[in-house]
């Protein structure tokens, strides 16, 4: 699908009564507008330079993914219109984003689009995170609902993606002589499935998870990441999830919307700056990038996923940053893309 389609942006602003505007949180007594701005952005699809309409079996893969993903976005509440234009012009189609700046709109409109199917997904999240070096070892894991407070949508969010048992001693395999072992009670936590669940919503792409062994330092994960690396070259996905940054102790809970910290601001440039010149050791070593990087990780366990990735890329990989944005001030949003 890369190519298939081009984008022109367009911004949008409605006003609109506070009541209908973000969750259900308290607003801070001393902001309290009787309205507020919402940005929205249009995107007009335009058929690419590789656009087709002949009738084969590629053709309609492609257009299936377009679709799953389209309403992948619409459910998550990224989109709020999406739609075909049939008139035979030169427009295909029309998205409206609920999105914080262009950018961040085009990057969701085209994800999808750069996203090939992998053969399996060996996904290292922030959220098992213990003693231990763990893979999931179960042909049906279960989705996991690991946080409480939110909506009860969220509960009630099943990603039924298979297990992949022989992926997963693929994976022990690779890291021997380290001691890992299969694991039959985890399944799939939030920091897999809340990605997952857009990137490929039907669930068809078995899918194993490795944890995060608390006990060891950046240079042990960015090693095993290293040695996951030959599963790349089989058409497996090694993905992490967790944030750039996350202070949730400087976040602005149930505030109005803050702009990000200088800290934060200055320690993810220099984190891009880094992994876009393939300089990945400076960030195993981030404990040694002084304040900035003390206050956008103050723990492990949200930062060390990227590290993992790192070490699987292979050398002189192009580095991208498909989604951007810092929430709540503190939480980063960056989403990094290598090769």
């Amino acid at each position: 699908m890369k190519s298939v389609y081009a984008l022109a942006m367009a911004l949008v602003l409605l006003l609109v009564p506070s009541p209908l505007v973000g969750s259900q949180q308290k607003q801070d007594p001393k902001v309290n507008p009787a309205s507020k701005l919402i940005e929205f952005h249009m995107a007009l699809l335009k058929h690419g330079p590789k656009w087709t309409d002949a009738d084969n079996e590629e053709t309609k893969r492609a257009q299936q993914q377009h679709v799953d993903y389209v309403i992948s976005l619409l459910d998550a509440g990224k989109a709020v219109i999406a739609g075909p234009l049939t008139d035979g012009g030169e427009i295909a189609g029309v998205f409206v984003f609920r999105a914080k700046s262009a950018e961040e709109a085009k990057a969701w409109a085209e994800l999808g689009a750069q996203m090939p199917k992998p053969a399996g997904i060996v996904c290292i999240s922030a959220h098992w995170y213990l003693p231990g070096t763990l893979v999931t070892g179960l042909e049906r894991p279960r989705t996991i609902h690991d946080f409480g407070g939110f909506p009860r949508p969220l509960y009630q969010v099943n990603y039924p993606a298979p297990g992949d048992v022989g992926l997963a001693r693929r994976v022990q395999q690779l890291l021997a002589p380290a001691d890992v072992h299969l694991d039959g009670d985890w399944g799939f936590d939030h920091g897999a499935w809340s990605v997952l669940v857009h990137v490929f919503p039907k669930a068809d792409v078995p899918l194993i998870q490795v944890s995060i062994d608390e006990t060891q330092p950046a240079a042990f994960h960015f090693d095993i990441g290293k040695r996951l690396a030959p599963l790349r070259d089989e058409g497996i996905l090694v993905m992490g999830s967790g944030n750039l940054v996350h202070n949730l102790h400087a976040y602005a809970w149930g505030r109005h919307p803050v702009e990000p910290f200088d800290w934060a601001v200055r320690f993810e440039e220099k984190a891009r700056a880094l992994m876009q010149a393939g300089d990945f050791r400076p960030l195993v070593e981030y404990e040694e990038m002084g304040r900035d990087a003390m206050l956008s990780a103050p723990t492990p366990d949200h930062y060390l996923p990227l590290i993992y990735v790192l070490g699987a890329a292979h050398p002189g990989e192009r580095v991208t940053f498909p989604v951007e944005g810092v929430d709540g001030g503190a939480v980063s949003m960056l989403t990094v893309k290598i090769g």
